[in-house]
Parts: C-alpha cells; structure tokens; sequence
C-alpha cells in the first residue's frame, strides 16, 4: 500500500487499505497511510476541477506572470489599475485558478509594500510611506505589523512637522500635520502644533 502511494495508484491503496482495516484495524502504520491516501485523492479532485488549459491560455498566464514580476520589481503593486502586479496575477488565477506562481505572487505582495513602507519612511518621504502603507491595509488588513508601523509614520510626520514649524515653513509644516491626522486625528500632540503652526502665521 505504501509503495503504491507513493506511485500515486489511488484506486490499488483503497482497496488495500479496506482490506487491512477488515484483517488489522489497529495495525501500525495504517492512520498514516489512510492520511496519505486522502491527501491523494483531495489534489486528484481538485485537479479534475482545474480546467483543461490551451495552449494560447497556457502562453496568456506565462505573460501575465512575467509582467506582474516585472510590476512588483518597479513598485506597482496595486497602480495603476489593470497594469499593476495584483491585476496581473489575478487575472492569471482567472485562468488558471491553481496556478502556484500567481499565487505565490499575490502572497509576497504585502511584504513587498512593507519593504518600499521602510524604504521610503527612512528617506523621509512620508506621502509615498503612507501609500504603501494603505497597499499593505488593503492586501492583508489583519497584519500585525500594521499598527506598527503606522506608529513609526505618526512620529516620523510628528516630528517632520515640529522642524518645518521651527523653520517657518508653514506650508511643509501643514503637510507633515495631515498625515498625522489621517493617522490620529485626535492626537494632542497635534492640536499642540496646530496652535503653534496657527501663531506663525499670524
């Protein structure tokens, strides 16, 4: 029965394995093997389910895999709509749903987002962070991470706002203080230098 699972004879294993349940049912062994064989038999029903590709589609979802690679490289993870690396795998999985690339795809692009999140963050450039932050709420909304990191946007804008003020740079200042509030808008810390913008421009 083992050696025929791992030929894959799904229909030899049955039988056998029926047969030593009547002979042994507590024989060792025979929970694993059972286990086995119902993994077999789930991915031989789920490949019956997977349609029959052609080869034109079978070409469609190659190119669709090397432009989304290609999105992902340069950043366009969710945008432009229908030229982004989250369009391009779906529409992969559209025709062929159990194609492990797109999925595997789809499945790195948070992190991805996380990464350009940091990148960005660490330049100073807080619009493009909370882009690709908004990226990572809308591909995995229950990351823990998420929390996180809008925090250390919080405090990177906090602290970006209180220098513009200091260097009366109202303008700046302003646009440091919404991302704040798009993040806490009740936060103290930016009422405090809402009045403190509002005396400089007196």
């Amino acid at each position: 029965a083992n050696t025929a699972l791992d030929d894959r004879d799904i229909n030899d294993v049955s039988g056998m394995l029926t047969h030593i349940v009547s002979l042994e049912p507590d024989l060792s062994g025979l929970i694993p093997a059972q286990a086995r064989l119902r993994d077999l038999q789930e991915s031989r029903d789920i490949d019956a389910e997977r349609p029959t590709l052609k080869p034109v589609d079978i070409e469609e979802v190659r190119q669709l895999l090397v432009k989304g690679r290609a999105a992902a490289r340069r950043g366009a993870l969710m945008d432009p709509p229908r030229a982004s690396a989250y369009d391009y795998y779906r529409e992969a999985l559209a025709i062929d749903p159990g194609n492990v690339a797109a999925s595997d795809g789809l499945r790195d692009l948070p992190e991805l987002a996380l990464g350009r999140f940091r990148d960005r963050l660490a330049v100073g450039d807080l619009p493009a962070a909370m882009a690709e932050l908004a990226v990572v709420r809308q591909l995995a909304p229950d990351d823990s991470r998420i929390d996180r990191s809008a925090s250390e946007l919080l405090q990177a804008s906090l602290a970006l706002a209180a220098t513009m003020i200091g260097e009366r740079r109202s303008a700046d200042a302003e646009r440091a203080l919404e991302i704040a509030r798009r993040i806490t808008p009740d936060n103290p810390e930016i009422a405090e230098l809402e009045r403190e913008l509002a005396m400089l421009r007196r």
